[in-house]
């Protein structure tokens, strides 16, 4: 199961795969709201999916470019979120992720 969490961009978005590779997503945009929703997200997708944070198989986490302190955030919730015993945690840059969707659509 993989956790995904992206605060550097407006929009606070936090995802969870499950092991059948459903995927469940919380999200929402305006400014002020990382600090407020990424860590009730995170806990509001594990209660949902009955997933304890020791199930997790690795923490996907956008690391930017992006606001400072939306990247801080994201990051803390990694570090707070990293104490299961087997998981990784795998950065992306978000102008990868949006280059890599130009290269596909064309």
């Amino acid at each position: 199961m993989i956790l995904s969490i992206e605060t550097s961009t407006p929009v606070c978005s936090v995802a969870l795969q499950n092991s059948s590779g459903r995927i469940f997503e919380k999200r929402t945009e305006g400014r002020g709201v990382h600090s407020e929703r990424t860590f009730l997200f995170i806990q509001e997708l594990l209660e949902r999916t009955g997933t304890d944070i020791s199930g997790l198989n690795a923490v996907l986490f956008s690391n930017g470019p992006g606001s400072y302190t939306g990247l801080r955030i994201g990051a803390s919730a990694v570090k707070g979120n990293s104490v299961w015993k087997r998981g990784a945690i795998l950065y992306l840059s978000h102008s990868y992720l949006i280059c890599s969707r130009s290269w596909v659509s064309e």
